[in-house]
C-alpha cells in the first residue's frame, strides 16, 4: 500500500465509521507519521475533483464516493498478495478456521461487517497472519481461494473485531476480477454512498 493510500484509508474510515468530516494536514501528518508535503500531494487530486473542500486551516470531505473510486483506481490489490493457496473446504470452514490475528476484507469482510452478501463467493481475502496461515493451510494445487494480503499497522489500528474498515473493503472489492465483485460493489453503493 502506498503512503497516500494510508492517508485515504484513514480519512475515509474516519468519515464512514466515526463521522469525522474535518481534518488538518498537520494533524494527519502527526497521526500518520507523514510529511506535510506527502499529505499535500495526496490531497491535490482530491481537491481538483471536488472530493474535498480546503479552507485556510483544514479541509473537509465533501464527496466520499469520489475519494473511494479514485483510491480504488490506483490500488493494486494483486501486488499486496503475500501468500495464496487452494483450500478444499467450504468458504464458511475456511473463514471459521482463520487465525485470530487475521483481518477479513473483500467478500468475507463485507459479510461480517454488513451481515449479508449480495452473491455467493468462492474466495477468502485476509490481511495479516501469514505465518500462521501458511502452517494451517499449506500450499496445494488447485484454483486458489485463500489470499493473504500484506498488512500494515494502520490497517490493524482501524480494523475492528477482525474485519477491515468499510472503505478498505470497498477498494479491495473494486480491484478483484471475480464476476460477483460487481454485485458486492453495487450493494455497497446502495447501502453506503
Amino acid at each position: 500500500m502506498m503512503r497516500k493510500e494510508e492517508l485515504y484509508l484513514y480519512i475515509t474510515t474516519k468519515f464512514m465509521e466515526d463521522h469525522i468530516y474535518t481534518f488538518t494536514q498537520k494533524g494527519l501528518a502527526q497521526k500518520l507519521d507523514m510529511s506535510i508535503s506527502v499529505i499535500h500531494n495526496a490531497l491535490q487530486p482530491l481537491r481538483e475533483m471536488g472530493a474535498i473542500t480546503v479552507n485556510n486551516r483544514d479541509f473537509q470531505v465533501f464527496d466520499l464516493e469520489k475519494i473511494l473510486v479514485y483510491w480504488a483506481t490506483i490500488r493494486r490489490i494483486n501486488k499486496e498478495i503475500v501468500y495464496s493457496t487452494f483450500v478444499a473446504e467450504s468458504i464458511e470452514t475456511i473463514e471459521s478456521t482463520m487465525p485470530g490475528n487475521s483481518i477479513f476484507t473483500a467478500y468475507s469482510g463485507y459479510k461480517f461487517k454488513v451481515g449479508d452478501v449480495p452473491a455467493d463467493y468462492s474466495a477468502v481475502y485476509v490481511y495479516g497472519g501469514e505465518k500462521e496461515i501458511r502452517k494451517r493451510f499449506s500450499e496445494k494445487k488447485g484454483p486458489k481461494n485463500l489470499f493473504v494480503l500484506h498488512s500494515l499497522p494502520i490497517i490493524e489500528e482501524l480494523s475492528s473485531e477482525g474485519v477491515a474498515p468499510l472503505s478498505l473493503i470497498f477498494v479491495d472489492l473494486w480491484g478483484l476480477r471475480d464476476w460477483y465483485s460487481k454485485e458486492f460493489i453495487k450493494d455497497f453503493r446502495r447501502r453506503f454512498l
